[in-house]
C-alpha cells in the first residue's frame, strides 16, 4: 500500500473515476480470504501480505468512495440527469464528505448495516484521502452554481425551493436573480430584433411583389402595343 506522503499527491494528481474505484475495493474485499489464501500458497514465509490494519484500510476508504460513486451513478442517467439536479446532489455530495463523522461499512462483506466513525477514527491515508476530495470540490466550487446556466436552472426548479438546500444564501438569490433577469432582457431584445428584422423581411417581399407584377403589367402593356408582324 502506498504511504500517507504518496497518497495525497496521487490523488490529487490522477483523474478518477469512482465507481471504478469502489467495485475494484469492494471486491476485493469480498476475496480477502482468497487473497490471504494465495499468498500463503505462494509465500508462506511473507503470508501477511495484507496486514489487518490494511483490510480496514480498504474498508475505510471503500467506504469513504461509496459516496462520490452513488452520487456518480444518479447522475449518469435516470430522472435525475438534469443541471440543476447535478448541482443539488453535488453539494448534498460535500456536505456528506465534510461532515466530521461517515458511516463505514462493516467488516462482515455479508452484513449490510455500517458504523458512524468520527473522521479522526480513520487510518491517516483515508483521512489524507478524504481531505484531497474536500479541498478539491472546494477549489472548484463543487455544489455551488457558478455558470449561468446553472444559475438559472437551480433558481428555476421548483424542486429545489427554498434555503434547505443550500443552493444560495440570500446574497446569492439576489445575484441570481440579476443574472436571471439580465438573461431575461437580452433574450427580450434579440427577439424584439429578430422580429423587426422579419417584419422588414416581409415588408420587403410585399415590395418585391409588386414591383414584380408592375413589371408584368408593363410588359404586357408593351406586348398589346406592339404592331403585327
Amino acid at each position: 500500500l502506498i504511504d500517507v506522503d504518496q497518497c495525497g499527491e496521487l490523488a490529487a494528481r490522477h483523474e478518477v473515476r469512482w465507481t471504478g474505484c469502489s467495485h475494484m475495493l469492494s471486491k476485493l474485499r469480498d476475496r480477502r480470504e482468497t487473497v490471504d489464501r494465495f499468498y500463503q500458497e505462494v509465500d508462506p514465509y511473507n503470508a501477511n501480505v495484507f496486514s489487518a490494519a490494511d483490510w480496514q484500510l480498504n474498508l475505510e476508504t471503500s467506504s469513504i468512495i461509496e459516496e462520490p460513486a452513488s452520487v456518480t451513478m444518479r447522475m449518469q442517467g435516470g430522472e435525475e440527469r438534469f443541471i440543476s439536479s447535478n448541482t443539488v446532489l453535488v453539494s448534498e455530495l460535500k456536505a456528506v464528505m465534510s461532515d466530521s463523522s461517515i458511516d463505514v461499512r462493516s467488516s462482515d462483506p455479508s452484513a449490510t448495516d455500517r458504523v458512524t466513525r468520527a473522521i479522526t477514527s480513520l487510518a491517516p491515508p483515508a483521512q489524507v484521502m478524504l481531505k484531497v476530495i474536500v479541498d478539491e470540490m472546494d477549489t472548484r466550487d463543487l455544489g455551488t452554481p457558478k455558470l449561468d446556466h446553472e444559475i438559472i436552472s437551480a433558481l428555476l426548479d421548483p424542486r429545489y425551493k427554498g434555503e434547505e438546500f443550500g443552493l444560495f444564501d440570500e446574497e446569492g438569490y439576489t445575484e441570481a436573480r440579476v443574472v436571471l433577469q439580465e438573461k431575461y432582457d437580452e433574450f427580450a431584445a434579440a427577439l424584439r430584433a429578430h422580429e423587426e428584422k422579419e417584419a422588414q423581411v416581409t415588408q420587403l417581399e410585399a415590395q418585391l411583389q409588386n414591383a414584380s407584377e408592375l413589371v408584368e403589367r408593363a410588359r404586357a402593356e408593351l406586348t398589346t402595343g406592339l404592331p403585327a408582324a
